[in-house]
């Protein structure tokens, strides 16, 4: 079966703050048993915030939006409890400030 995932992460280091939206659809193929592969295609959009600022100094301040589009290839294990591991790779194309990413993920789902 195919699936929607989403995702919504937060950031706050101090002196970086952020925000980020992503929507995925996954094909999902088995391979043996409860190990599958997956490819996914969506989007992420989200916001940040840099503010380095020393006193009387305001030049270390930006902040912005972001637009990407996502690919995804990963891999999963589904236990037979209602347990699923995974770990994918997904390059993020920007579309608004022609920006490239590269994240990782190691995933632990609980299924229902």
């Amino acid at each position: 079966p195919n699936r929607l995932e989403i995702d919504l992460g937060f950031i706050d280091a101090g002196w970086y703050d952020g925000f980020k939206g992503t929507l995925m659809y996954h094909w999902v193929k088995n391979i043996d048993g409860g190990l599958n592969w997956y490819l996914g295609a969506g989007g992420s959009l989200g916001a940040w915030d840099v503010d380095n600022d020393k006193p009387g100094n305001d030049e270390n301040h930006d902040d912005g939006v972001f637009l990407d589009a996502n690919a995804q290839l990963g891999i999963e294990y589904n236990f037979t409890i209602p347990l699923q591991l995974s770990l994918d790779a997904r390059p993020e194309f920007g579309l608004i400030n022609d920006d490239f990413d590269f994240g990782y993920g190691l995933g632990i789902r609980f299924t229902f």
